[in-house]
Parts: structure tokens; C-alpha cells; sequence
């Protein structure tokens, strides 16, 4: 997922582009930037809805894959994915 500020992209690429040059069998999946110029009432509430809106794109990379998705590893923030996983069969 594309973080909501500039800042956070580029650090968060240049450690994605470390971790893929590696050599570790990591498989990093961009999903597409969604639009999160909302209004939130505080930093949980724009986490859960900006998780919100990235669901069905999880969603269509889960049930694309090449490879089977054996399991899906989430914190507190992204448990409004466990219903796309859910709906999938995949362990979350």
C-alpha cells in the first residue's frame, strides 16, 4: 500500500528496493494508491478506513496470484482484512 505522505514513500520504497536486492525469496505486491483525503476523527479511525479502502485491491491479488496464498499476517491495523481473507478461505 502506498503510505498517504511523500515522506513515508520514499522511505518505505528505498527499504522495499533493499529488501528485493537481497536475495531473500521476498515477494513485495504494489498495490494501487487509493484517494485518502477524508475526514477522520483521529489516526485509528484513518487507518482503519484507509485499510478499508484498500480492501477489494487485496482482495484481487489474493484470489490472482500465481501462487497459492498460504496465509496472510496482519496487525490490529489492517483487521478490517480479515473478512477479504475470510472470504477467500485464507488463514489470517
Amino acid at each position: 500500500m502506498r503510505p498517504p505522505t511523500e515522506y513515508l514513500a520514499a522511505e518505505i520504497e528505498g527499504h522495499v528496493r533493499r529488501e528485493e536486492a537481497s536475495g531473500l525469496d521476498v515477494c513485495f505486491v504494489h498495490l494501487p494508491a487509493v484517494d485518502h483525503s477524508m475526514e477522520f476523527a483521529g489516526i485509528e479511525e484513518f487507518v482503519s478506513r484507509f485499510m478499508q479502502m484498500h480492501a477489494p485491491h487485496v482482495r484481487v491479488e489474493i484470489s490472482s496470484s500465481a501462487s497459492p496464498v498460504a496465509a496472510v499476517i496482519l496487525d490490529f491495523f489492517y483487521t478490517t482484512l480479515i473478512d477479504v481473507c475470510r472470504d477467500l478461505a485464507v488463514p489470517a
